[in-house]
């Protein structure tokens, strides 16, 4: 396959497009769960400020490193929500940790199970993703197919890029840490990890499976240019395995715990009321 004609009358284009829809739509609500979880707590004791500074530098430099080493739409796109998401979150943790010092926190965490617009929300917000995804990665075999992006040379793009890379990289390791010291992973939420684990191994397998990758005749050249956005993509993968070891296993009991103490402070309070 050596032509971007050959390529787009392939399956492959059709397997990037929808896998970039994945990973778009995914990050596109990975924080939403996370930022419904600290407004109802109204803390945010279990986050990292590390954590986030780190997410926040990576979203900067990846996103001056993607337009500057010309990386695909999707990931200029994908940068700049990631960016104002992650921004989103830096003002949660100043308002309710800087600002209150987490005074306004609720006496215990709101129960899974019970009802709430917050998933009506989430639900609303994926399919909003999904459809401002479709424009920015919908093929159109009418059109003749683009000619092969050259790979930069652009050294701030270059170095931008590997900034990027690297914070997303090591951004996990505090937060892990913290949750080990704490011996807890209250205050995260597992949507967060999940989405961004599924946004990024389906980023990976969409640019993998591109046109500019398959017809490129310079394979090696293609991927030295996409490097650090692969690695700071699919090298958090092992981090946020290690977090669901910690969530799901390690610290389950005083999760479980946690979700026990307010229904039961609120029947003993009427009744030591009396």
């Amino acid at each position: 396959m050596t032509h971007m004609s050959d390529c787009a009358a392939t399956i492959w284009p059709a397997v990037s497009v929808a896998s970039g829809v994945i990973a778009f739509t995914t990050s596109f609500v990975a924080s939403i769960p996370q930022v419904i979880e600290t407004y109802r707590e109204k803390s945010v004791d279990g986050l990292s400020p590390l954590c986030l500074l780190c997410w926040v530098s990576g979203d900067i430099t990846t996103l001056v490193g993607s337009v500057l080493t010309h990386q695909l739409p999707f990931q200029v796109v994908q940068a700049c929500y990631y960016f104002l998401a992650d921004f989103i979150l830096c003002c949660q943790y100043y308002y309710y940790g800087m600002r209150w010092d987490n005074r306004l926190a609720t006496r215990g965490p709101v129960l899974a199970a019970a009802p709430s617009p917050a998933k009506g929300m989430l639900v609303s917000c994926l399919l909003v993703g999904q459809a401002a995804a479709a424009p920015l990665l919908r093929r159109d075999d009418s059109v003749a197919a683009p000619p092969l992006p050259v790979p930069s040379r652009d050294p701030i793009g270059i170095t931008s890029a590997w900034l990027g890379a690297s914070l997303y990289f090591f951004s996990r390791i505090p937060q892990l840490l913290k949750n080990y010291r704490r011996k807890s992973t209250d205050g995260l939420s597992p949507l967060l990890f999940i989405a961004a684990l599924t946004a990024n191994l389906t980023y990976c397998v969409s640019v993998f499976t591109s046109c500019e990758f398959l017809a490129n005749p310079d394979k090696s050249a293609f991927v030295w240019n996409a490097l650090p956005f692969i690695l700071g993509s699919g090298g958090t993968v092992v981090f946020d395995l290690i977090y669901f070891y910690q969530h799901y296993y390690l610290y389950r009991e005083k999760v479980q715990y946690k979700r026990l103490e307010y229904p039961l402070e609120t029947e003993v309070s009427p009744l030591v009321s009396r």
